[in-house]
């Protein structure tokens, strides 16, 4: 029986019977961690470049031959050999025009711009959720993909609620109030993206962005989460389309809620923000290998 209370045991490496056994463990956790790695890159390199899918991930195959109980160690090399040439593929997109951005058109979803808002939820069809949200609720809802098929692979950095009043003096009666209150909202992660009539779902995890109605300039708030500032800051990847939790809160502890209510019965709530989409020029990448990439989800 060895000593394992002696403090220079774990220093000394393992019994020699068992060495082996314990290198073998070691390298099955090594490999599963650089799998898992290696998996939640690919999902979020596939995001990023839809529909350009397959004009980047044809070459990230694990080879049939490489089996996972017979190559251990071939497929750690493997899998770090694909995690180095993801993050030089990355760099090298950001680095020179490529097909992809040739195909993309950028826009500005707001209400003033021509093609107005992203997604409106009309006070006459939505009344109970517009209660619920101005109550200080946190309210689930669906950006229904099926509602509104404009535009093919849609993606957003910058994204935010907005309360639009039926007249002039109640929405600056409305932003007066709205002043006192921050915005919660969390994307639970199955994103959907059109693309020439055909729906396609991706999964990640949950995320919440925070940010406050009141604005240093137009589009510019006063307090935000780090999540919101890397959003904004990095490509577009945000799958508008998705079930949400929307909540308005009352940070500052000015009591205000109630106040909102005053309001329920004139005001539509409106999703918009900074968005891009495929240009119709490139329609047909729709139609390159999709289905070899992304899990198709319903057809239009």
């Amino acid at each position: 029986m060895h000593d394992i209370t002696n403090p220079d045991y774990f220093n000394k490496g393992y019994p020699a019977e068992i060495q082996k056994d314990v290198d073998k463990l070691d390298l099955m956790i090594s490999s599963n961690l650089l799998l898992s790695h290696r998996a939640r890159a690919l999902g979020a390199l596939k995001q990023w470049v839809f529909p350009f899918a397959h004009d980047y991930l044809n070459i990230f195959k694990i080879p049939k031959e490489l089996n996972y109980k017979r190559n251990l160690r071939e497929m750690v090399i493997f899998a770090k050999d694909e995690l180095t040439k993801i993050n030089m593929t990355i760099t090298r997109d950001g680095a020179i025009p490529t097909k992809r951005d040739r195909c993309t058109l950028n826009y500005h979803f707001y209400q003033k711009e021509p093609k107005g808002p992203f997604y409106v939820w009309k006070n006459s069809e939505n009344i109970n959720f517009i209660i619920s949200l101005l109550s200080g609720e946190e309210v689930t809802v669906n950006v229904d993909i099926r509602q509104k098929f404009n535009f093919n692979a849609v993606k957003f950095s910058y994204i935010k609620l907005s309360f639009q009043a039926l007249n002039e003096e109640k929405q600056q009666d409305l932003d007066k109030l709205l002043r006192n209150f921050e915005v919660k909202m969390t994307h639970l992660g199955n994103s959907h993206f059109h693309c020439d009539g055909k729906i396609y779902t991706m999964t990640s995890d949950s995320l919440e962005i925070r940010y406050s109605l009141v604005e240093y300039a137009p589009e510019d708030p006063a307090i935000v989460s780090e999540v919101f500032k890397k959003l904004r800051k990095g490509d577009m990847m945000l799958s508008p389309y998705a079930m949400w939790k929307f909540q308005l809160l009352d940070s500052a502890n000015t009591g205000s809620l109630g106040k909102l209510l005053a309001f329920v019965d004139y005001i539509d709530v409106l999703l918009e923000g900074e968005g891009q989409y495929l240009n119709e020029d490139c329609i047909s990448q729709c139609s390159n290998n999709m289905e070899v990439y992304y899990i198709v989800d319903a057809t239009a």
